[in-house]
């Protein structure tokens, strides 16, 4: 049919979607009387156990859905309104009793209420699986057809099966969604949140068609002065609408089927006629042509009525045409938005400094200008490629490139991002150290990785001079601070002849000084070989009690500086495999803090005890604790608790990040526990050699 472009061209096109499916209106109403049968008077409707259960239950929530005319809506003020409200009503007159409505924001809302016990009823709901796990559901009391709407351009008729692979529209939760998806997997469904949107995406032309409710679409439809739609035929189900009662409440249900039995044909037919479009009523074509065979000795009246339909389609018109307009504008820049975003992520992209990479299911899928550069390549060269192919074989540490590159990747797509130093390859066989960094994101459906590749060369190197400065410095620092400590101690030892006590005075503080700065040289040796990787440990077995009172013996001379004294309690005759130089550093370091912090004629508690496979060493002070503000910093360089705790009690900051590094590489551990005003608990942990026998 072509399409008219005059008022009453548009009007027929208005009312096609009445007329065509007058065939099946026509035998509605006989329908709608067959779905109950016909009841008995309501005299005599209830025994006396189903009063007493309805006197006991006086609050009968019923949820609507607010927008679902004309089976049921809640109208602008508030009201209850529908086919469904009149059958509540019915209801209400025959039972004697009043139901409470529930007004919720949707139909989503009104199921989740009910899978809750929130409310207690629907009142016009189709029984499908999913809803009667939570609901039992009475007889329909009255059925609408499911029929195909598709634009007016579609000439043809229309089954279910015709729209294979087209975007079909269907109201969200409605009963069509959960049939289609159930016998047509084949259609394309397009949810949507209303019946009048998947209309309007129809008339746009957004979706090719739409399944829905006739007399739920011929509301919409008459209301918002859609033109271009037809029903091109039926789906093939009905919208059997029952009442639906919460599950553990069978009573109810019961009752609801014997009032619903005792409406008559007759009022079931005056509801039907109120709000559905039936033979009995005329449409707006039959109203047109009454008027025109009325009016046609009225040649003026006609005209003032044709003008006026004419200005009122043109007014139409311009407001659809506005709508339009509107919409493309808002579609066109959300393309732009998108468009930009593309763009910025693009720019961001390529101009990042360091190299980007895209990995999917493996391999190299992008990545940006600054990663062709830094592996002197074109961007086509990484594309499909694995990491390993831009590594060596093997990494500093000695272990497979290739195998390594997979455990790193297979961790980042198990959820945990990761941060590690890799050594790559150039195309042109030169070897860089680079940090790395994966973390794994999802885009439409599939894992990708985003990889980012810093260039540490320089820092590499800038590392390498520094560890060689200091511990060349250290060295030769370390060589004549030792000759001038001795020939201090010579001097204050007499060999010169006696001094007088001011000259005495003034050599112990240069002797003193000299003692922290070999002190501080001896401290930035060993941080220089940890960090670097060069210190080496010599394990054997130690005798921990024995070893602990050798720590104290050695250390007491230290104390006595402080008028503190050492304790040993309780230790265990356990053997530890770790070496004895650097583990008497480690008690050195922690029984000199102890002392240093400690009141002047205090003690300092040792003790050991056995922790399953691992033995932990204690170091107690009874000082002031440590302040809540450095004790995240405690085992950092260069910290204490008090900016004037290296003038009042000496010491370099270090000794504790050296002691912390020492006992890492006896596979053990180091922590501590502080009081304020009562003292601090340092320990380590390390584990037991296996020439123990003596279990917990």
């Amino acid at each position: 049919m072509t399409t008219d472009t005059n008022g009453a061209g548009a009007s027929h096109r208005t009312t096609a979607l009445l007329d065509a499916p007058r065939g099946w209106l026509a035998g509605l109403s006989l329908l709608l009387l067959l779905v109950v049968p016909i009841g008995h008077a309501a005299d005599d409707l209830l025994t006396a156990e189903e009063r007493l259960w309805l006197n006991s239950h006086p609050d009968i929530r019923i949820g609507p859905d607010p927008d679902f005319p004309p089976i049921e809506y809640v109208d602008d003020e508030g009201v209850y309104r529908g086919i469904a409200a009149d059958y509540v009503s019915l209801l209400e007159k025959k039972l004697g009793i009043e139901f409470q409505i529930i007004v919720l924001p949707s139909w989503d809302a009104v199921l989740a209420q009910a899978q809750s016990h929130d409310i207690d009823m629907f009142g016009a709901a189709a029984a499908t699986p999913q809803r009667e796990q939570y609901m039992n559901f009475t007889a329909p009391h009255f059925e609408l057809p499911g029929v195909i709407i598709v634009s007016a351009e579609v000439g043809q008729n229309l089954s279910l099966n015709d729209l294979r692979g087209m975007k079909v529209a269907v109201a969200s939760g409605y009963v069509w969604q959960e049939l289609i998806e159930r016998d047509h997997p084949e259609i394309v469904l397009e949810p949507v949140p209303d019946v009048l949107t998947g209309l309007k995406r129809v008339s746009f032309g957004t979706v090719d068609a739409m399944v829905a409710n006739l007399a739920i679409a011929t509301h919409y439809i008459e209301k918002s002065g859609i033109t271009n739609l037809r029903v091109a035929g039926e789906s093939g189900y009905f919208g059997r609408y029952a009442f639906g009662v919460r599950k553990d409440w069978p009573e109810l249900n019961a009752i609801i089927e014997k009032a619903l039995a005792t409406i008559t044909p007759a009022e079931r037919d005056t509801i039907l006629k109120k709000w559905v479009t039936l033979g009995g009523k005329k449409s707006v074509l039959e109203s047109r042509t009454f008027w025109i065979s009325f009016l046609s000795s009225m040649a003026l009246l006609s005209v003032l009525a044709i003008l006026w339909w004419n200005w009122s389609l043109r007014r139409q018109v311009d407001r659809r045409t506005a709508a339009l307009r509107k919409e493309y504008s808002q579609r066109k820049r959300a393309e732009q938005a998108y468009d930009h975003s593309e763009q910025r992520y693009r720019t961001l992209f390529n101009s990042a400094s360091d190299g980007v990479f895209m990995l999917r299911n493996g391999v190299f899928d992008d990545c940006n200008d600054a990663a062709a550069i830094m592996f002197g390549c074109s961007r086509e060269q990484f594309i499909g490629q694995s990491p390993s192919y831009y590594s060596p074989p093997c990494q500093p540490d000695g272990s497979d490139s290739h195998e390594k590159a997979d455990a790193l990747i297979v961790g980042c797509l198990d959820g945990t991002p990761q941060l590690f130093e890799w050594q790559h390859r150039r195309l042109d066989d030169t070897l860089f150290d680079a940090e790395v960094s994966l973390n794994a994101h999802t885009e439409y459906g599939q894992e990708y990785i985003l990889a980012i590749v810093r260039d540490i060369t320089e820092r590499k190197r800038v590392e390498r001079l520094k560890d060689e400065f200091i511990s060349t410095v250290s060295h030769e620092i370390r060589t004549p601070l030792t000759a001038i400590r001795g020939s201090l101690g010579l001097v204050t030892g007499g060999v010169t002849g006696s001094l007088s006590e001011k000259t005495t005075e003034i050599l112990n503080i240069a002797y003193k000084n000299t003692e922290r700065l070999l002190l501080l040289v001896d401290d930035l040796l060993n941080l220089q070989k940890l960090e670097s990787g060069t210190i080496h440990l010599e394990p054997r077995q130690i005798e921990l009690a024995a070893f602990l009172e050798q720590a104290i013996s050695a250390n007491q001379s230290y104390g006595d500086q402080y008028r503190v004294k050492y304790q040993l309690g309780s230790a265990p005759a356990i053997t530890v495999m770790a070496d004895y130089d650097r583990l008497m550093q480690v008690m050195n370091n922690l029984l000199s803090n102890a002392a240093k912090f400690s009141p002047e004629g205090g003690r300092v508690d040792v003790s050991a005890e056995q922790r399953g496979s691992m033995v932990r060493v204690s170091v107690e002070d009874h000082g002031p604790g440590i302040p809540h503000q450095f004790r995240p910093q405690v085992f950092d360089r260069f910290t204490q608790a008090n900016s004037s705790d290296t003038r009042q009690r000496g010491g370099t900051g270090l000794g504790l990040n050296i002691t912390r590094s020492i006992i890492e590489l006896h596979g053990g551990s180091i922590g501590f526990h502080t009081t304020l005003g009562v003292g601090s608990e340092f320990y380590f942990e390390l584990p037991i050699a296996a020439t123990n026998n003596k279990t917990v």
